[in-house]
């Protein structure tokens, strides 16, 4: 006589989704999908307070709002702490500075010219060149 083993069915496994790293934070999408799924599997005798809605609404509104802001003010500092190492290139040139060069030699001299590698400045003494962040004296 067979034994029956205990099994526990599920339709879970089923439907294979693809694997996900795992994120601390709730994005646009995983928040839309869950107010989708909530309001699809309401209670139709008991439905989602519409002020409830409304308040879920305004937060991921305003949540969304926070993380354009904070994109674009990232961005801004970038941008404002390049153009501030550019300014500072600019100015060196014509004085008389000490540093190291991209090979580790001292070079020592007067700023000839400034040069862009990637958008970082590059100061020129004769044929030395050196970084901005390499500057050791002015």
């Amino acid at each position: 006589m067979l034994q029956p083993t205990a099994r526990v069915a599920t339709n879970y496994g089923s439907q294979r989704e693809p694997a996900r790293t795992a994120n601390k934070d709730l994005g646009k999408d995983e928040f839309l999908q869950l107010l989708t799924q909530q309001l699809k599997y309401q209670d139709p005798l008991s439905p989602m307070d519409n002020q409830a809605f409304i308040a879920q609404m305004a937060q991921f509104s305003s949540l969304e709002q926070m993380k354009n802001l904070n994109e674009s003010l990232n961005t801004y500092l970038k941008v404002t702490a390049l153009n501030d190492q550019r300014y500072q290139a600019v100015n060196l040139i014509g004085k008389t500075i000490s540093g190291t060069d991209a090979n580790g030699r001292n070079a020592n001299g007067k700023v000839d010219g400034l040069r862009f590698d990637s958008g970082l400045p590059v100061l020129l003494i004769g044929e030395q060149e050196i970084k901005l962040s390499d500057v050791e004296k002015i």
